[in-house]
């Protein structure tokens, strides 16, 4: 429903009123004579207010037939009323929501906006005009007089108003509407009617239509015309339309343009698209348009773009587009996608990439891919990928992955290898404190034994931490290692933890663990923290 006129225009006269009131109580009166209060003049409105506000009530309440009535009684009784323009467009509107006939609703408003040309109205009018008069030139009636209203409307000044008749134009099929809206893209300064026109130039299949897109998409002066441009090609996806992209493509065009071209061909999966998309792949200098079109490749999932794919990952020489074609590969999720991956993160020779195709096998979740992973990580010569396959094997969230993890955690000869198994270990099984404390017990690595702790007190339950932590500072020879559980504690941040640091600062035969102890307490910010440094103190 249109919005309240009768609102709008009662706001400017309680203003007035206000104005009103302020310059009276500064004026003298007669003696003895009467004085309105402002409350007591704005209940007795003039009776054509009151009239229009019974009328408009109606109109809120959607009472259609009535509100027609009523508001065509009101143009009869109050015919020189500031509310006459109101009360006749809504007479038209009510004609409307009633379902007379459309052609007599529109010559309503018709009249209206010729007799109420600056009416805060008229624009509302125009709009329902172009909407009643777009269906009946389509059947037929009013079709002359209506494509000249479109024509006028296209001079309007309100640019919503000449959209919405330039949209009408095109959709009811005029014979002249394309070179008309060729027209008005030329004629007008708008860069919002522009753009619009571009997309209504889409549903043209006529080679001017076609002639118009390619030149704007490929010399215009505006770069967001010129990507909308490129778009509306897109959709067409004929030999023109699909040549003058791929010149973009190739261009020395803004980057950001050539992206949109090389977008707006992904969705055609043609093989020819797919021989453009694995050239741009592998000679283009401009790596970001490189890896796009790899991305592009791997989205149209097809035999021929997975083997595109393939030999960009064997060709490219950017280590960063071969990643690119790694995790296009992934998303294929196919067991051949889960070979060509292996194979990748076994013999070539850049171990960024090896790494890449590692954590790649991970994100297909599988179980040809967790083999191939554990594989990798017994077989691989590199640390660094040995490492990647462990948190791969993690991400997998295989049945197999947590005794793998736990196995290298507590034995893997090399430490930094079985810390990072203990790492992944602990994110994949969260509070399981209790294997956590059979790698702390079992692994030869002091490294890996204060990772441990660490873990310990992050994954595990706080009770069952500090409870297991707490036995480590009494039964663990290594000063090192109890300061790294003191600190494990003190990173619980719990009350509970305040009596093991104490304890530990009045008995530990090591000094630097007993610092570590006072420092931790510390790091609490409780009370009974703070009490026991007091009491430390007295010590």
């Amino acid at each position: 429903m249109a919005p309240s006129n009768f609102h709008r225009k009662h706001l400017s006269i309680l203003l007035a009123l206000l104005l009103f009131a302020s310059y009276g109580s500064n004026t003298a009166v007669k003696a003895g004579a009467p004085v309105t209060s402002l409350f007591s003049f704005l209940s007795t409105q003039t009776a054509d207010t009151k009239a229009y506000k019974q009328a408009y009530d109606l109109v809120v309440d959607q009472d259609w037939e009535n509100a027609l009535k009523a508001m065509q009684d009101f143009t009869v009784n109050f015919s020189s009323s500031s509310y006459v323009d109101d009360a006749e467009y809504w007479i038209c509107y009510s004609r409307a929501k009633i379902n007379h006939p459309a052609e007599e609703v529109f010559r309503c408003y018709d009249e209206f906006v010729k007799k109420h040309p600056r009416s805060s109205w008229t624009d509302n009018a125009k709009q329902e005009m172009i909407k009643l008069g777009n269906i009946l030139a389509k059947t037929g009636s009013l079709s002359k007089s209506y494509e000249e209203y479109l024509k006028q409307m296209q001079q309007s000044q309100d640019d919503d108003i000449k959209l919405q008749a330039i949209y009408a134009l095109a959709d009811i099929g005029e014979e002249q509407a394309l070179s008309t809206l060729l027209t008005i893209y030329e004629d007008t300064k708008s860069e919002k009617i522009q753009g619009s026109i571009i997309y209504m130039l889409a549903d043209f299949k006529s080679e001017s239509a076609m002639n118009k897109l390619i030149a704007i998409a490929e010399s215009n002066a505006s770069p967001s015309l010129r990507k909308k441009a490129i778009h509306a090609l897109g959709d067409h996806r004929t030999p023109n339309a699909t040549a003058a992209i791929t010149r973009i493509i190739q261009s020395d065009a803004p980057v950001t343009l050539r992206k949109a071209a090389l977008y707006s061909l992904e969705d055609s999966k043609a093989p020819k698209i797919i021989q453009i998309m694995e050239k741009i792949a592998l000679a283009e200098s401009e790596i970001s348009l490189a890896k796009a079109a790899t991305y592009s490749l791997g989205d149209m999932k097809t035999k021929q773009a997975e083997m595109a794919l393939a030999r960009i990952l064997e060709n490219a020489q950017n280590s960063s587009v071969k990643k690119a074609a790694l995790y296009a590969i992934a998303d294929q999720k196919g067991e051949a996608a889960v070979d060509i991956l292996a194979r990748t993160a076994q013999h070539n020779q850049d171990e960024n990439v090896q790494k890449a195709a590692v954590y790649a096998l991970g994100d297909t979740k599988s179980p040809k891919a967790f083999d191939a992973l554990q594989n990798i990580m017994q077989t691989s010569k590199s640390i660094k990928v040995q490492k990647a396959a462990l948190y791969a094997i993690a991400d997998s969230r295989s049945p197999k992955a947590g005794p793998l993890l736990y196995k290298e955690a507590m034995g893997n000869p090399d430490k930094d290898v079985a810390k990072a198994a203990l790492y992944a270990y602990a994110d994949l099984n969260k509070m399981n404190a209790k294997g956590l404390l059979e790698i702390y017990q079992k692994t030869k690595h002091p490294e890996v034994k204060k990772a441990a702790l660490y873990q310990i007190a992050e994954h595990s339950p706080k009770n069952e931490a500090l409870q297991q932590l707490g036995q480590i500072l009494k039964s663990e020879a290594d000063p090192a290692l109890r300061k790294s559980a003191v600190y494990a504690i003190g990173d619980i941040k719990d009350d509970a933890a305040v009596d093991i640091l104490l304890f530990t600062v009045k008995n530990d035969q090591d000094s630097d663990v007993r610092k570590a102890a006072v420092r931790a307490l510390g790091s609490i910010h409780s009370d009974k923290s703070q009490k026991a440094l007091l009491e430390i103190l007295k010590l």
